[in-house]
């Protein structure tokens, strides 16, 4: 769908705890692992990175989210995709092959399951044990992945993960875009509530549903910080029926860990409305 603005681009907070009124609960089918993630209560501030793709032939500047990860004895800063489609965090098997021919003891033994124990990471400032975090092989694009900054230097990030949504599980999480910044928290600060307007969604098994009207229709969207270079993911109806007529449609291929997908991309003059904002 075409860039037509993200209501909380300047701010979106959510607030994943079970204490606070707006919130509503659902259950659905299926159950997500136990958060094996472990770090210090308090508030923790984590400058992001976009990572842009011109891999299928055009720009896209915010392809993935990206935070700074780091181990302890080891200078060198990687990253992992901040995916809050993902409920829980994973390590990029193949990357770790390659961290420990750089560094051989800097982390814990993978066993014949994919599985480390105990395993220690920092993201960003904040120091997270994860008592067992599991790996799968991941293969990037063939295409290197990079984005210019300002300064004219290029950012060529070593990604070695995911970070799922454990990450922030009861916490208060705050998405500054406009300065690229994550904050997360134990409850809401005062300022916050003297500040903004709260509106109810919908976490279980720790995915995030926003309701939304899209032309007048009232419907739920998944929030998945790991689809950031789409405006709207749906089904080929849906697009159809919200596409500008006459638009050239975009055909792109999409890496969903082994499987190649097939993206059409639309433009769409369709108003999404969320939390009272176009």
């Amino acid at each position: 769908m075409r860039n037509t603005g993200f209501p909380f681009q300047i701010l979106f907070l959510l607030i994943l705890g079970f204490s606070f009124g707006q919130i509503c609960h659902a259950q659905t089918g299926g159950r997500v692992p136990d958060n094996q993630l472990h770090y210090d209560r308090g508030a923790y501030h984590l400058k992001f990175k976009w990572l842009a793709d011109s891999s299928n032939g055009f720009l896209e500047p915010q392809a993935a989210l990206l935070l700074p990860v780091s181990f302890d004895g080891c200078k060198e800063v990687f990253y992992m995709q901040f995916d809050l489609g993902s409920p829980f965090t994973l390590m990029y098997s193949n990357k770790l092959v390659a961290i420990r021919s750089a560094y051989p003891d800097l982390l814990p033994a993978t066993d014949t399951n994919g599985l480390m124990t105990a395993f220690r990471i920092r993201v960003g400032s904040v120091p997270v044990i994860i008592d067992t975090i599991t790996s799968r092989p991941y293969q990037e694009n063939k295409v290197a992945k990079s984005s210019t900054k300002a300064s004219g230097k290029i950012f060529s990030p070593n990604i070695i993960g995911t970070i799922g949504s454990d990450f922030i599980d009861n916490r208060v999480l705050t998405i500054d875009y406009s300065n690229s910044v994550i904050s997360i928290d134990d409850e809401v600060s005062s300022q916050q509530l003297a500040a903004n307007k709260f509106e109810k969604f919908i976490y279980a098994n720790r995915s995030i549903l926003l309701p939304v009207k899209i032309n007048g229709r009232e419907t739920v969207l998944f929030f998945d910080t790991g689809s950031s270079a789409f405006e709207l993911l749906t089904d080929k109806a849906t697009a159809t029926s919200l596409s500008t007529p006459g638009r050239q449609t975009r055909k792109s291929a999409l890496r969903s860990w082994d499987r190649i997908l097939t993206a059409y991309t639309t433009e769409s003059d369709a108003e999404i409305l969320m939390a009272e904002a176009t």
